[in-house]
């Protein structure tokens, strides 16, 4: 880990501020060294602040500002930040832009959601405090299916730097502990010869309440780490990962993120049971191909593919 991010998880992880002396003396590195780290986050368009010796992001959680700083990043992709108070899914307010043209890289962002949804139509509890995000993107066809995979490998990088073992349970659910922390939806367009477009939606608990119901199934940052975790430069980081990871898919690098896809899976090597609309199947789950298709040792040991389903751990 670079010291820019050393300094960015050591200020998420500390609420977003913290005497120059003291990062200084707990990272191990000059104050000269983290203020040139410091200067470089800011002009990457993180609100990092430096004061009578204090580092601060400033402002920390309001991710209204978004987009003039995403706007900064020096990313292949040119984020264009859409910031909405209220919406029924940013699944779906992305797709009317998408389908009046935007350009790929565009992204709304909500603070709640009255009717956001994940995988296989169910619904996403939406609470304000999470992040909740999509991305319009417009890939070659051949990439399509690892989109999924390889914004499971961002937020997994993202959680990573706040300290957090995350792994990733088939085909996009990001897990610490075994309870879900990020949701990850893909839904596309297709046209002749193509993808129109591709909508990548992420749905991530940072400090927002839970339903009582969830509560052995899924937690927030907040709950894992004690403390409130600064949402704007942790969405900005997150935007960073999913550009890197996705300039690999777009470059025929797939294979880069699926080996570390395998590297963060919580699935591979454990029994597992498939649940799909037409049967269940129950088998060693071995590996997962460069279309994204997981593979299961069934108990006749024959390798069946799957494409979508529910995956339920056994053993």
């Amino acid at each position: 880990m670079g010291l820019e991010d050393r300094l960015l998880a050591a200020l998420l992880l500390g609420g977003g501020r913290a005497p120059l002396k003291r990062l200084s003396g707990e990272l191990g590195v000059p104050e000269s060294d983290l203020l040139g780290a410091a200067m470089s986050l800011a002009a990457r368009g993180y609100p990092l602040r430096v004061e009578r010796g204090l580092l601060e992001l400033r402002p920390a959680d309001d991710l209204s500002v978004a987009g003039a700083c995403a706007a900064r990043l020096g990313t292949s992709l040119r984020f264009s930040v859409v910031y909405l108070e209220r919406c029924g899914s940013t699944q779906d307010a992305a797709r009317e832009l998408a389908e009046r043209g935007v350009a790929e890289g565009a992204v709304v962002v909500a603070e709640v959601q009255e009717a956001g949804r994940g995988r296989l139509g169910r619904s996403w509890h939406s609470a304000a405090g999470g992040v909740y995000a999509t991305v319009v993107l417009r890939p070659p066809l051949r990439a399509l299916r690892v989109l999924s995979l390889a914004a499971s490998v961002a937020v997994t990088r993202v959680l990573e730097l706040l300290g957090l073992d995350a792994k990733v349970k088939w085909p996009n659910d990001v897990q610490v502990s075994g309870r879900k922390v990020c949701g990850v939806l893909v839904e596309a367009a297709a046209e002749p010869g193509g993808v129109a477009y591709a909508l990548v939606g992420i749905g991530l608990n940072v400090n927002n309440e839970l339903p009582p119901e969830l509560a052995g199934a899924a937690t927030t940052l907040r709950e894992l780490l004690g403390r409130p975790v600064p949402r704007l430069p942790l969405f900005l980081k997150l935007l960073e990962e999913l550009d890197d990871v996705y300039a690999r898919v777009r470059e025929g690098r797939w294979g880069e993120v699926l080996r570390e896809w395998r590297s963060k899976s919580s699935t591979l090597g454990r029994i597992v049971r498939v649940e799909t609309p037409e049967s269940a199947f129950t088998g060693l789950a071995v590996d997962v191909r460069e279309d994204g298709a997981l593979l299961i040792r069934l108990e006749n040991g024959k390798i069946k593919e799957f494409y979508s389903g529910d995956v339920i751990h056994l053993r």
